[in-house]
């Protein structure tokens, strides 16, 4: 993907930033937060049919019903993670301009993700036993925050009529934070923290409400 994204906007339409005016930085700028999108969205939708592929052995034996949802999405992350670490390394290979003192932030950032997954991935799963048809409404919903979320353009570029619309996704601010730790060396604010362990709450909120649908997996399955 990254290299359809990078053949069509810094090669063919030859999109230029400001400050990442060549394909490397632009394909730097796009590759940053790319990966973590996919953890995202894979993982989501892993987690959304985990316990329903699990149905035989989940009606035969005691198996804890939060295992499949937290296995389906560690496995994804870890799938994307090295991945996002290998294209890093390539990219600073081939000359691109990451700040590495930025690795607090960045790996703050990317632990708040994943809890924010894990915690939307339980409920998810607890709103799928009972709306078998989820996974086919949340799909095309992926397609529209994609673009809503500016990981293949910079929140500048975007009208200010529009703008607010776009920094209300809270993704937006994940993503300039990811970008803030590579490519400007910035470090954790409280801010960042706080988000941490705002998503680990919540996840634990979900995880619970799941637990309490689950028991009924049984009579759901």
């Amino acid at each position: 993907m990254l290299a359809l994204y990078a053949l069509v906007f810094a090669f063919i339409f030859r999109v230029r930033l400001t400050g990442y005016d060549t394909p490397l930085a632009y394909i730097t700028f796009v590759a940053i937060t790319l990966w973590p999108w996919f953890l995202l969205q894979e993982g989501l939708l892993r987690a959304m049919t985990a316990l329903r592929a699990q149905a035989a052995l989940v009606r035969k034996t005691t198996l804890r019903r939060d295992l499949p949802v937290t296995v389906c999405i560690l496995a994804s992350a870890m799938i994307h993670l090295a991945g996002y670490v290998a294209v890093l390394a390539c990219l600073t290979l081939a000359g691109a301009e990451l700040r590495f003192d930025g690795l607090p932030l960045a790996v703050l950032s990317v632990a708040t993700l994943l809890t924010v997954v894990m915690g939307l991935g339980f409920l998810l799963a607890s709103i799928q036993l009972v709306w078998r048809d989820l996974e086919h409404a949340v799909q095309p919903l992926f397609l529209i925050l994609f673009y809503a979320t500016p990981i293949l353009y910079p929140i500048t570029l975007v009208p200010e009529e529009v703008r607010p619309f776009i920094t209300a996704n809270p993704m937006a601010w994940w993503v300039e934070r990811q970008r803030d730790a590579l490519l400007n060396g910035a470090l954790p604010g409280a801010y960042d923290i706080a988000g941490l362990v705002a998503t680990a709450v919540g996840c634990w909120i979900c995880r619970r409400l799941y637990l309490k649908v689950a028991a009924f997996a049984e009579d759901l399955l």
